[in-house]
């Protein structure tokens, strides 16, 4: 099972038509420089190493670009990765006796 078949058919529609958008040249592929692109229009600032980072992880063609189902899988992993920082960081405010457990009395304030 990829983590592409557990995302739901919403999410799926959603991540196909960003694939669509950062698509520039419409070759059905996402090549780096594309990638790259979007990356910066979405307010970050990546390096060749991170963009090369993530087609090496998510490739699955080894052609140093993005089939649309590569990129569902990356953008699976990305979201479950925000909300798992979220968790994290939510986790650490609560857990102010840094204890490492959270009790019934600090979920209460």
């Amino acid at each position: 099972v990829t983590m592409a078949s557990t995302v739901s058919a919403k999410q799926r529609a959603e991540f196909e038509a960003i694939f669509a958008e950062v698509d520039t040249d419409k070759s059905g592929l996402i090549d780096k420089g594309e990638l790259k692109a979007a990356m910066e229009k979405g307010g970050m600032k990546p390096t060749d190493a991170e963009v090369d980072g993530l087609v090496a992880e998510f490739d699955t063609s080894g052609k140093g670009e993005f089939t649309k189902e590569d990129f569902v899988q990356m953008m699976v992993r990305q979201t479950q990765t925000s909300e798992a920082e979220l968790i994290k960081e939510s986790f650490k405010i609560i857990d102010s006796e840094k204890t490492a457990f959270i009790d019934a009395e600090a979920l209460k304030n």
